[in-house]
Order: structure tokens, then sequence, then C-alpha cells
């Protein structure tokens, strides 16, 4: 099974790494891909992912827009589709404190 994690993020440069980083540790027995929608940030949010794409390229699936180009889901903007079996989707301001919570929410 493949699950995948949408983080949307736009100036969330003081939450981006650890929300990323909250996924990444995640104690899985199945794939998952993290998909990350930017939104042309006005602050380092864009430099900090896509350092992490270029560190997880196998882990990590990058869309990054401008102002004009936003992606809307249930009406918040950026939220690429998801191909995976099961989607969990997350704002960059919220992280998981465990790694054993995406096993749980994948079931």
């Amino acid at each position: 099974m493949k699950v995948s994690v949408s983080i949307t993020a736009y100036n969330h440069e003081k939450f981006i790494a650890q929300a990323i980083e909250s996924v990444l540790m995640q104690e899985t027995d199945f794939d998952y891909e993290i998909i990350i929608g930017e939104d042309d940030s006005t602050d380092r949010t864009r430099e900090i992912v896509k350092a992490y794409y270029e560190k997880y390229p196998e882990k990590i699936r990058l869309f990054l827009n401008d102002r004009k180009n936003v992606i809307y889901v249930d009406g918040r903007a950026t939220g690429p589709a998801a191909p995976g079996k099961g989607c969990e989707r997350t704002g960059a301001g919220r992280f998981r404190q465990s790694a054993g919570l995406l096993r749980h929410g994948a079931r």
C-alpha cells in the first residue's frame, strides 16, 4: 500500500522543516510519499522545501507554484493530486510527535 501525505506551504519558514521531518520519521510497513505544494512564499519556505526534495527525491514530490497558479483542494490553496491509496493532508504548521502516527492513519 502506498500512502500520500500532502503538505501545503506558504510562508511557513519557521515550521516547514519540522513538518517534513515529522513525516520522514514515521515507522511504517508500507510505502509512502510526501507531496509538497509550495505557493511562491515570500520567506525561505521555497528554499527549504527544495533542499528537502534534493535530499529525498525518492520520497518527496514537489510542486512549485506561483501566486497566480495555486492549486485548491477543499477551498484551500495548494493540494496536488495524491496517487497513493491513502491520503493524509497536513499544513506546514502541523506536525507529528510520534513515529507511529502515520501507520494508524493508513489502516
